[in-house]
């Protein structure tokens, strides 16, 4: 799909010990976007629906899952 912006969109499923660390780049921000399940953001514990911005720190860390359908936009501010 092209969004013809400035950013990019992943999309991902994690359970259990599943682990994803992400780069946020300087000048650049993240939304992540949990969709179903349960997931800890950068130490934040988000259920299905949540979403959250995550903007002045370099990484995104996605882990704790319990059956988590999420999505992260790498956005610039």
């Amino acid at each position: 799909m092209s969004i013809r912006q400035d950013a990019t969109i992943e999309a991902g499923i994690l359970n259990g010990a599943d682990r994803v660390e992400k780069e946020i780049a300087p000048g650049r921000c993240a939304y992540v976007h949990l969709i179903h399940g349960r997931l800890e953001v950068n130490g934040v514990t988000l259920s299905g629906g949540d979403a959250m911005k995550i903007s002045g720190e370099t990484r995104v860390v996605l882990d704790k899952a319990d059956v988590a359908e999420v999505l992260v936009f790498d956005l610039p501010y």
